[in-house]
């Protein structure tokens, strides 16, 4: 496996845009982004809810439109991730992955 440079990043595009949920819920608003710089693509979306961060996988993401981003993910799901954890570990990493019952991206890569 290839080590991932993963970073922070504000996108002003979509920076306090209004997420909902596949179910249509307000589920928080857009922090930030987390990027992977070496493979030049967005890896997750950090989502301000209630006073703390969720860390949503990017292939979790439906649609971004002037009305805000749409998870492909049920209010409930959001519900089982963990805290966002800025040091991005590999072991918070597989946390959210496996909180959503999802094959983590690294993997996905691998596969093709």
């Amino acid at each position: 496996m290839r080590k991932r440079y993963l970073r922070e990043i504000n996108d002003r595009d979509i920076q306090a845009m209004a997420v909902y949920s596949s179910d249509g819920e307000f589920v928080g608003t857009v922090y930030r982004e987390v990027s992977d710089l070496e493979a030049y693509t967005h890896r997750y979306l950090i989502v301000e809810q209630d006073g703390s961060q969720l860390a949503i996988p990017s292939d979790a993401i439906s649609n971004i439109t002037e009305d805000g981003v749409s998870l492909s993910l049920e209010a409930v799901e959001l519900e089982y991730l963990p805290p966002y954890d800025p040091e991005l570990g590999h072991a918070f990493e597989l946390r959210v992955h496996f909180a959503l019952n999802r094959k983590p991206y690294w993997e996905l890569e691998f596969d093709e």
